[in-house]
């Protein structure tokens, strides 16, 4: 290789080196105590500036030399003050408030920058908008320092963040997800740091949408604690977390050895415009009200649970410590806004007459059970006409006592109708019931249930039955989530429905 073929790779290698160093001139202010040039770094690592150089036309033979060890942090500022002091970041030459040229050049003193700025008026300032960008325009909000249109820095906001599987097992590795948004632009990096007893480790979160970010938390051993929060830094270097005192507060799951399972409480009956059905044992007033049932064998504690007239706020209300719900029993909770415990139960909201929606959470804020209520007459409820199961229907209140079961029609006539009742519940995990009434008396009925491609996958009746109302239990243990038919014949009579599985 020849001597000027070497001579010319070096000097390619240099440019390359200056190209990919780019520092702009971002923003200048000639009309203040002291004057001043904002530097900006695009670059996402430091760069060093030592014995870089900048003038005007006044210093155009002797420019201003940056101090040795100048470095210009990635995505970062350096202010220069240019009050002709000609040491440490002042510059020799003060700017012009009519307009002028401005030079930064490397250590050669090669121009890597210039800008012509116009006449300023007082307290504005002239630069790119966004910073780096080939587009000038003057600020009345001069941003010493920030990001140019932005007059004040907010830290990223996280939130949203969203755990799946919520209650993992030592079988499940966890996704954790966040919306990670920002005034002035977010670093590529959003980071998840997670803990399961030792030290903090971190993961990189995947972009999955404009501001949508996400990480996989990998499996671990049952009984294990798990705690994690999530970190966003802007491009001013601004740093949020959530929570917000991370990572001395966190998010925090315990692994399971089995798949989660919700206890048996459900929202039972609900009586929307009480007007003479019971009143409470407090205030002697006719509250609206909610009754849950619980169907364990067991007495739970209610501490700390929620309960809410909206599902887009989970925790609207919290119970108090101490509330409980005896095994098999009801639990009467006064929709009336006013929020105590003396000898009942008093929710923060009340109901609507018109219709709306209750959801019911435990103490992580998880759903335990949650219906939408049509519009009620005074001293209507609305109730499953089998406790903590079966379908809702209106009739009359029965507080603290067992619902009836009661169809849409009445008993008599129920008999002596072919009918096909929706399962309940529905949806359900793994089992349910389907009640039927056939009316052609011994005759051939089939109840068979078939997936949504129209496979036969279980029969559950195959015989001759007697006039009359039965129920059969359907156990789904052995299939996957989804969309299920079951469909009655009692002789040439045909009745279909559709039911959910979800696990």
């Amino acid at each position: 290789m020849t001597f000027v073929k070497q001579c010319l790779i070096i000097l390619l290698f240099i440019s390359v080196g200056l190209n990919a160093q780019q520092i702009y001139i971002n923003e200048i202010l000639s009309t203040g105590s002291p004057d001043w040039i904002e530097l900006y770094n695009p670059n996402n690592y430091d760069v060093d500036l030592s014995n870089w150089q900048t003038w005007d036309p006044s210093t155009v033979g002797t420019h201003y030399v940056l101090p040795a060890q100048t470095i210009i942090t990635a995505k970062g500022y350096l202010i220069l003050e240019c009050d002709d002091g000609n040491n440490g970041l002042h510059t020799n030459y003060k700017l012009s408030s009519g307009g002028e040229t401005v030079w930064l050049g490397d250590v050669n003193g090669a121009i890597v920058d210039s800008v012509v700025f116009p006449a300023l008026a007082s307290g504005s300032s002239y630069g790119r908008n966004p910073d780096g960008s080939p587009v000038f325009e003057t600020f009345t909000t001069p941003t010493q320092g920030g990001a140019n249109g932005i007059s004040v820095n907010t830290p990223p906001s996280i939130e949203s963040p969203v755990r799946n599987p919520f209650y993992p097992t030592k079988n499940d590795a966890v996704a954790i997800s966040v919306v990670v948004t920002d005034d002035s632009g977010l670093d590529p990096v959003v980071k998840l740091y997670y803990n399961t007893g030792a030290n903090w480790q971190s993961v990189v979160m995947d972009l999955t949408g404009t501001t949508n970010f996400s990480a996989i938390i990998p499996t671990q051993v049952a009984g294990t604690v798990v705690k994690y929060y999530i970190e966003a830094k802007d491009n001013l270097n601004a740093i949020s977390t959530n929570p917000d005192a991370a990572p001395n507060t966190f998010y925090s799951y315990t692994v399971l050895e089995n798949p989660y399972v919700a206890p048996k409480v459900r929202v039972n009956e609900i009586v929307a415009s009480n007007i003479s059905t019971i009143t409470d044992n407090d205030f002697g007033a006719y509250a609206d009200y909610i009754e849950l049932y619980n169907g364990e064998t067991t007495e739970l504690d209610l501490s700390n649970w929620f309960l809410t007239d909206n599902l887009s706020n989970s925790t609207k209300w919290q119970f108090p410590q101490g509330v409980k719900i005896p095994a098999n029993g009801y639990l009467l909770v006064w929709a009336d806004s006013k929020d105590t415990v003396i000898l009942g139960v008093h929710t923060g909201f009340a109901l609507s007459k018109n219709g709306e929606a209750v959801g019911l959470y435990n103490s992580d804020a998880f759903v335990v059970d949650t219906v939408t209520f049509p519009a009620l007459g005074d001293d209507k409820a609305y109730f499953k006409n089998s406790d903590g199961m079966g379908e809702w229907v209106i009739g009359d209140p029965t507080p603290g006592t067992e619902n009836p079961w009661v169809s849409v029609e009445k008993i008599d006539i129920l008999v002596n109708s072919f009918e096909l009742s929706q399962n309940y519940p529905n949806p359900f995990n793994p089992t349910t019931k389907i009640r039927f009434s056939v009316t052609n008396n011994n005759s051939k009925t089939s109840l068979k249930v078939y997936d949504v491609l129209g496979n036969l996958v279980e029969i559950l009746v195959n015989d001759n039955l007697a006039k009359g109302s039965y129920e059969a239990t359907f156990n789904a243990a052995n299939l996957s989530s989804g969309v299920y038919v079951y469909q009655l014949q009692n002789g040439n009579s045909l009745l279909s429905k559709k039911m959910v599985l979800i696990k």
